[in-house]
């Protein structure tokens, strides 16, 4: 499955603000030992594509929550952060 961002300034804001290197939102995708949890990240209309929100952990045990866009060409990643308590929460149930 091949993983990329949405752009260049993506990239980068994922590696700088979040702190998150590209291998690990690879790693939620392809850690086939633990679970991944895909939700409707938004109702909005007006992104014209439907995005999702994956909940995972890297091979680390590492929490990310991840936004994407899912393409003939694969995923394409909007952001990746860090998960939030209420989305640790979520993902472990």
């Amino acid at each position: 499955m091949n993983i990329y961002p949405a752009s260049r300034s993506v990239y980068h804001k994922i590696q700088s603000k979040h702190h998150i290197k590209w291998d690990e939102i690879k790693e939620v995708f392809k850690n086939q030992d633990e679970k991944i949890k895909i939700f409707r990240a938004s109702s909005r209309n007006d992104y014209g594509q439907k995005r999702l929100k994956a909940l995972g952990r890297t091979f680390a045990e590492r929490y990310i929550m991840t936004v994407f866009i899912k393409e003939i060409a694969g995923l394409k990643i909007i952001t990746a952060r860090d998960m939030t308590v209420k989305e640790k929460k979520q993902y472990n149930q």
